[in-house]
């Protein structure tokens, strides 16, 4: 990960260790911008999720194809993150 770019908002993390989470439970299944706000408690949070994810995605930590739905994965950075907070 890269030292020029801010850590994420505690909103930030909160999407991005929900998105690792929901990866892991649906064995490799992306989920969808409204799997992550419901795990995140947001009735209508849809527009929320992505632009933490557009703001995580400027920060190498997550990665998607724009125009395509459930291809948002956590990346190897977003991974390592997310190792360095749990520990």
């Amino acid at each position: 990960m890269s030292d020029e770019r801010p850590e994420p908002s505690p909103a930030e993390y909160r999407a991005l260790s929900a998105l690792a989470d929901l990866i892991e439970e649906g064995q490799g299944l992306r989920p969808s911008y409204g799997e992550i706000a419901e795990r995140l408690g947001l009735s209508n949070g849809v527009t929320t999720v992505r632009l933490h994810l557009l703001a995580l995605r400027r920060r190498g930590m997550v990665a998607f194809q724009p125009r395509h739905t459930r291809t948002v994965t956590v990346t190897d950075d977003g991974y390592a993150y997310l190792h360095l907070r749990r520990s």
